[in-house]
Protein backbone atom coordinates (compact mmCIF):
# COMPACT_ATOMS: atom_id res chain seq x y z
CA UNK A 1 0.00 0.00 0.00
CA UNK A 2 2.85 2.27 0.83
CA UNK A 3 4.54 1.33 -2.41
CA UNK A 4 1.53 2.37 -4.42
CA UNK A 5 1.49 5.73 -2.66
CA UNK A 6 5.14 6.40 -3.42
CA UNK A 7 4.60 5.43 -7.03
CA UNK A 8 1.70 7.85 -7.34
CA UNK A 9 3.74 10.70 -5.77
CA UNK A 10 6.64 10.08 -8.10
CA UNK A 11 4.34 10.20 -11.12
CA UNK A 12 2.75 13.42 -9.87
CA UNK A 13 6.16 15.09 -9.47
CA UNK A 14 7.16 13.94 -12.91
CA UNK A 15 3.98 15.43 -14.37
CA UNK A 16 4.63 18.70 -12.59
CA UNK A 17 8.16 18.84 -13.90
CA UNK A 18 6.93 18.24 -17.42
CA UNK A 19 4.32 21.07 -17.00
CA UNK A 20 6.96 23.50 -15.83
CA UNK A 21 9.23 22.62 -18.68
CA UNK A 22 6.36 22.99 -21.15
CA UNK A 23 5.42 26.42 -19.74
CA UNK A 24 9.03 27.65 -19.93
CA UNK A 25 9.28 26.47 -23.50
CA UNK A 26 6.04 28.31 -24.39
CA UNK A 27 7.22 31.53 -22.76
CA UNK A 28 10.56 31.31 -24.55
CA UNK A 29 8.75 30.84 -27.84
CA UNK A 30 6.51 33.88 -27.20
CA UNK A 31 9.52 36.06 -26.27
CA UNK A 32 11.34 35.06 -29.37
CA UNK A 33 8.25 36.02 -31.42
CA UNK A 34 7.89 39.47 -29.73
CA UNK A 35 11.59 40.33 -29.73
CA UNK A 36 11.72 41.41 -33.44
CA UNK A 37 8.68 43.63 -32.90
CA UNK A 38 10.33 45.33 -29.90
CA UNK A 39 13.48 45.81 -31.92
CA UNK A 40 11.44 47.34 -34.77
CA UNK A 41 9.79 49.78 -32.37
CA UNK A 42 12.94 50.79 -30.51
CA UNK A 43 15.30 51.19 -33.47
CA UNK A 44 13.61 54.39 -34.93
CA UNK A 45 13.54 56.02 -31.49
CA UNK A 46 17.20 55.20 -30.92
CA UNK A 47 18.05 56.44 -34.42
CA UNK A 48 16.17 59.73 -33.88
CA UNK A 49 17.86 60.26 -30.52
CA UNK A 50 21.24 59.59 -32.11
CA UNK A 51 20.50 62.09 -34.93
CA UNK A 52 19.43 64.81 -32.48
CA UNK A 53 22.56 64.27 -30.41
CA UNK A 54 24.72 64.57 -33.53
CA UNK A 55 22.97 67.80 -34.61
CA UNK A 56 23.39 69.27 -31.12
CA UNK A 57 27.10 68.40 -31.16
CA UNK A 58 27.60 70.02 -34.57
CA UNK A 59 25.74 73.16 -33.47
CA UNK A 60 27.84 73.41 -30.34
CA UNK A 61 30.99 73.03 -32.40
CA UNK A 62 29.91 75.78 -34.84
CA UNK A 63 29.01 78.08 -31.93
CA UNK A 64 32.43 77.55 -30.40
CA UNK A 65 34.12 78.51 -33.68
CA UNK A 66 32.27 81.89 -33.99
CA UNK A 67 34.35 84.74 -32.46
CA UNK A 68 32.70 86.24 -29.40
CA UNK A 69 32.22 90.02 -29.53
CA UNK A 70 31.68 91.50 -26.11
CA UNK A 71 29.70 94.49 -27.41
CA UNK A 72 27.38 92.43 -29.62
CA UNK A 73 26.94 89.46 -27.31
CA UNK A 74 23.54 89.95 -25.72
CA UNK A 75 23.86 86.86 -23.51
CA UNK A 76 26.87 88.20 -21.62
CA UNK A 77 25.60 88.28 -18.05
CA UNK A 78 28.24 90.80 -17.01
CA UNK A 79 26.42 93.54 -18.93
CA UNK A 80 23.49 93.37 -16.54
CA UNK A 81 25.70 94.51 -13.71
CA UNK A 82 26.98 97.58 -15.63
CA UNK A 83 25.31 100.74 -14.28
CA UNK A 84 25.88 102.62 -17.53
CA UNK A 85 24.25 99.83 -19.50
CA UNK A 86 21.31 99.77 -17.09
CA UNK A 87 20.93 103.55 -17.44
CA UNK A 88 20.92 103.28 -21.24
CA UNK A 89 18.32 100.52 -21.07
CA UNK A 90 16.10 102.59 -18.78
CA UNK A 91 16.40 105.62 -21.07
CA UNK A 92 15.58 103.48 -24.11
CA UNK A 93 12.58 102.01 -22.31
CA UNK A 94 11.37 105.50 -21.39
CA UNK A 95 11.73 106.63 -25.01
CA UNK A 96 9.83 103.57 -26.18
CA UNK A 97 7.04 104.29 -23.71
CA UNK A 98 6.78 107.91 -24.90
CA UNK A 99 6.82 106.80 -28.55
CA UNK A 100 4.16 104.19 -27.91
CA UNK A 101 2.02 106.73 -26.03
CA UNK A 102 2.31 109.23 -28.88
CA UNK A 103 1.49 106.64 -31.52
CA UNK A 104 -1.49 105.47 -29.51
CA UNK A 105 -2.78 109.03 -29.07
CA UNK A 106 -2.21 109.74 -32.77
CA UNK A 107 -4.14 106.62 -33.72
CA UNK A 108 -7.00 107.62 -31.42
CA UNK A 109 -7.10 111.14 -32.88
CA UNK A 110 -7.05 109.75 -36.43
CA UNK A 111 -9.90 107.34 -35.70
CA UNK A 112 -11.85 110.15 -34.04
CA UNK A 113 -11.41 112.43 -37.06
CA UNK A 114 -12.48 109.68 -39.44
CA UNK A 115 -15.60 109.01 -37.39
CA UNK A 116 -16.35 112.75 -37.17
CA UNK A 117 -16.14 113.26 -40.93
CA UNK A 118 -18.13 110.10 -41.53
CA UNK A 119 -20.94 111.28 -39.26
CA UNK A 120 -20.75 114.78 -40.75
CA UNK A 121 -21.02 113.36 -44.27
CA UNK A 122 -24.02 111.24 -43.29
CA UNK A 123 -25.72 114.25 -41.68
CA UNK A 124 -25.11 116.41 -44.77
CA UNK A 125 -26.43 113.66 -47.01
CA UNK A 126 -29.52 113.32 -44.84
CA UNK A 127 -30.16 117.10 -44.93
CA UNK A 128 -29.66 117.17 -48.69
CA UNK A 129 -32.08 114.27 -49.24
CA UNK A 130 -34.65 115.97 -47.01
CA UNK A 131 -34.40 119.44 -48.60
CA UNK A 132 -33.85 118.29 -52.21
CA UNK A 133 -32.60 121.76 -53.21
CA UNK A 134 -32.78 123.02 -56.78
CA UNK A 135 -31.26 126.04 -58.47
CA UNK A 136 -33.47 129.10 -59.02
CA UNK A 137 -34.44 129.76 -62.61
CA UNK A 138 -33.56 133.02 -64.34
CA UNK A 139 -34.98 134.30 -67.59
CA UNK A 140 -35.16 137.58 -69.55
CA UNK A 141 -38.62 138.87 -70.44
CA UNK A 142 -38.09 142.39 -71.83
CA UNK A 143 -35.33 144.90 -72.53
CA UNK A 144 -36.58 148.46 -73.17
CA UNK A 145 -34.60 151.64 -73.75
CA UNK A 146 -35.75 154.48 -71.52
CA UNK A 147 -33.60 156.83 -73.57
CA UNK A 148 -30.54 156.67 -75.76
CA UNK A 149 -28.32 159.44 -77.18
CA UNK A 150 -25.64 158.48 -79.69
CA UNK A 151 -23.03 161.19 -80.23
CA UNK A 152 -20.51 160.47 -82.95
CA UNK A 153 -16.99 161.77 -82.48
CA UNK A 154 -15.22 163.86 -85.14
CA UNK A 155 -13.34 162.10 -87.88
CA UNK A 156 -10.16 163.96 -86.85
CA UNK A 157 -10.37 162.36 -83.40
CA UNK A 158 -10.72 158.90 -84.94
CA UNK A 159 -7.65 159.59 -87.11
CA UNK A 160 -5.74 160.69 -84.02
CA UNK A 161 -6.66 157.46 -82.24
CA UNK A 162 -5.51 155.43 -85.23
CA UNK A 163 -2.23 157.30 -85.25
CA UNK A 164 -1.69 156.44 -81.56
CA UNK A 165 -2.08 152.75 -82.44
CA UNK A 166 -5.15 152.02 -80.34
CA UNK A 167 -6.70 148.76 -81.42
CA UNK A 168 -10.19 149.49 -80.01
CA UNK A 169 -10.63 153.18 -80.79
CA UNK A 170 -14.11 154.54 -80.17
CA UNK A 171 -16.27 156.26 -82.70
CA UNK A 172 -19.25 157.38 -80.60
CA UNK A 173 -20.29 158.21 -77.05
CA UNK A 174 -23.62 156.82 -75.82
CA UNK A 175 -25.85 158.07 -73.05
CA UNK A 176 -28.56 155.50 -72.47
CA UNK A 177 -30.74 153.68 -69.96
CA UNK A 178 -32.16 150.17 -70.47
CA UNK A 179 -34.72 148.54 -68.18
CA UNK A 180 -34.42 144.74 -68.11
CA UNK A 181 -37.29 142.64 -66.82
CA UNK A 182 -36.12 139.30 -65.41
CA UNK A 183 -38.21 136.34 -64.37
CA UNK A 184 -37.00 134.64 -61.17
CA UNK A 185 -38.51 131.36 -59.98
CA UNK A 186 -37.82 129.34 -56.83
CA UNK A 187 -38.85 125.71 -57.51
CA UNK A 188 -37.87 124.42 -54.05
CA UNK A 189 -40.66 123.14 -51.80
CA UNK A 190 -38.68 123.28 -48.52
CA UNK A 191 -36.11 126.03 -49.20
CA UNK A 192 -36.49 129.81 -49.05
CA UNK A 193 -33.95 131.92 -50.92
CA UNK A 194 -32.41 135.05 -49.46
CA UNK A 195 -31.20 136.95 -52.52
CA UNK A 196 -28.18 139.05 -51.63
CA UNK A 197 -27.52 140.42 -55.11
CA UNK A 198 -28.66 139.86 -58.67
CA UNK A 199 -26.31 141.33 -61.27
CA UNK A 200 -26.90 141.65 -64.98
CA UNK A 201 -24.33 142.39 -67.72
CA UNK A 202 -25.52 143.05 -71.29
CA UNK A 203 -23.08 142.48 -74.15
CA UNK A 204 -23.45 143.50 -77.75
CA UNK A 205 -21.32 141.14 -79.86
CA UNK A 206 -18.72 140.91 -77.10
CA UNK A 207 -18.80 144.60 -76.20
CA UNK A 208 -19.91 145.26 -72.60
CA UNK A 209 -22.68 147.85 -72.49
CA UNK A 210 -22.71 148.25 -68.69
CA UNK A 211 -23.92 146.47 -65.54
CA UNK A 212 -26.82 146.70 -63.13
CA UNK A 213 -27.78 145.23 -59.72
CA UNK A 214 -30.97 144.64 -57.81
CA UNK A 215 -31.42 145.30 -54.06
CA UNK A 216 -31.61 142.29 -51.67
CA UNK A 217 -34.95 140.51 -51.29
CA UNK A 218 -36.45 137.19 -50.18
CA UNK A 219 -37.81 134.64 -52.61
CA UNK A 220 -40.15 132.26 -50.80
CA UNK A 221 -40.40 128.57 -51.62
CA UNK A 222 -42.46 127.54 -54.66
CA UNK A 223 -42.87 131.15 -55.81
CA UNK A 224 -41.80 133.42 -58.66
CA UNK A 225 -41.57 137.13 -59.39
CA UNK A 226 -40.51 139.72 -61.94
CA UNK A 227 -37.31 141.64 -61.15
CA UNK A 228 -36.64 145.00 -62.81
CA UNK A 229 -33.02 146.05 -63.22
CA UNK A 230 -31.94 149.29 -64.87
CA UNK A 231 -28.61 149.56 -66.68
CA UNK A 232 -27.57 153.17 -67.15
CA UNK A 233 -24.36 154.61 -68.57
CA UNK A 234 -23.56 158.21 -69.47
CA UNK A 235 -20.47 158.61 -71.60
CA UNK A 236 -20.03 155.05 -72.84
CA UNK A 237 -17.33 154.99 -75.51
CA UNK A 238 -18.44 152.65 -78.30
CA UNK A 239 -15.98 151.23 -80.86
CA UNK A 240 -16.44 151.91 -84.55
CA UNK A 241 -17.67 148.44 -85.50
CA UNK A 242 -20.13 148.24 -82.59
CA UNK A 243 -21.43 151.73 -83.30
CA UNK A 244 -22.09 150.84 -86.91
CA UNK A 245 -23.81 147.53 -85.96
CA UNK A 246 -26.04 149.11 -83.31
CA UNK A 247 -27.22 151.86 -85.69
CA UNK A 248 -27.92 149.24 -88.33
CA UNK A 249 -29.93 147.08 -85.92
CA UNK A 250 -31.90 150.11 -84.68
CA UNK A 251 -32.92 150.85 -88.24
CA UNK A 252 -33.94 147.21 -88.64
CA UNK A 253 -35.84 147.43 -85.32
CA UNK A 254 -34.18 144.30 -83.95
CA UNK A 255 -31.34 144.47 -81.40
CA UNK A 256 -29.35 141.40 -80.37
CA UNK A 257 -27.87 141.12 -76.88
CA UNK A 258 -26.07 138.51 -74.86
CA UNK A 259 -27.16 138.80 -71.21
CA UNK A 260 -25.11 137.38 -68.35
CA UNK A 261 -26.94 137.06 -65.02
CA UNK A 262 -25.28 136.19 -61.72
CA UNK A 263 -27.17 135.62 -58.50
CA UNK A 264 -25.70 135.46 -54.99
CA UNK A 265 -27.97 134.01 -52.35
CA UNK A 266 -28.38 132.03 -49.14
CA UNK A 267 -30.98 129.38 -48.52
CA UNK A 268 -32.86 128.23 -45.44
CA UNK A 269 -31.94 124.73 -44.22
CA UNK A 270 -33.17 123.08 -41.00
CA UNK A 271 -33.86 124.39 -37.48
CA UNK A 272 -34.08 127.96 -38.81
CA UNK A 273 -30.47 127.96 -39.99
CA UNK A 274 -29.21 129.43 -43.25
CA UNK A 275 -26.54 128.11 -45.54
CA UNK A 276 -23.36 129.92 -46.61
CA UNK A 277 -23.62 132.06 -49.72
CA UNK A 278 -23.66 130.34 -53.08
CA UNK A 279 -23.64 131.57 -56.67
CA UNK A 280 -26.04 130.86 -59.50
CA UNK A 281 -25.44 132.07 -63.05
CA UNK A 282 -27.28 132.03 -66.37
CA UNK A 283 -26.70 133.30 -69.89
CA UNK A 284 -29.25 134.30 -72.52
CA UNK A 285 -28.87 135.30 -76.17
CA UNK A 286 -31.89 137.48 -76.94
CA UNK A 287 -33.24 139.42 -79.89
CA UNK A 288 -35.38 142.42 -78.96
CA UNK A 289 -37.92 144.14 -81.21
CA UNK A 290 -38.68 147.89 -81.32
CA UNK A 291 -41.11 147.57 -78.38
CA UNK A 292 -38.51 145.96 -76.16
CA UNK A 293 -40.13 142.53 -76.22
CA UNK A 294 -37.90 139.49 -76.57
CA UNK A 295 -38.62 137.87 -79.91
CA UNK A 296 -36.05 135.06 -79.79
CA UNK A 297 -33.84 133.78 -77.01
CA UNK A 298 -31.58 130.89 -76.09
CA UNK A 299 -30.77 130.49 -72.38
CA UNK A 300 -28.39 128.19 -70.52
CA UNK A 301 -27.40 127.74 -66.90
CA UNK A 302 -23.81 127.28 -65.70
CA UNK A 303 -24.43 125.63 -62.36
CA UNK A 304 -23.11 122.45 -60.70
CA UNK A 305 -24.44 120.34 -57.86
CA UNK A 306 -21.20 120.98 -55.95
CA UNK A 307 -22.35 124.56 -55.30
CA UNK A 308 -25.37 123.36 -53.32
CA UNK A 309 -23.36 120.69 -51.48
CA UNK A 310 -20.88 123.41 -50.49
CA UNK A 311 -23.73 125.64 -49.40
CA UNK A 312 -25.20 122.93 -47.15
Amino acid sequence: MAGDTDDMLSRSNEFDNHGVAFEEAWLLEQWQWHLPMLDFMLNPALSLFTLMAAISAVAERVRSLVPRNRELNRTDISRFFDEEYLARMEAKEARDRVRWSRSRHFGSILVGLLLFFLVLGLVMMGIYCYLKPSFPRLDVVTAKFSYINMNDVDASEIIAQQAEGKGMYFAAVYNYSIIYTLYLSNPNKRVDLYIQSLEIKPFYFGFLLGAGNSPPFVQLRSSSRLVFITVTDDGLQVPLTSNYSIKRDILRKALTFMIEMELKAKMSTVFGLTSPSFWCSAKCDIQVDQNGMVANKICSNKNTIAQFVHAI
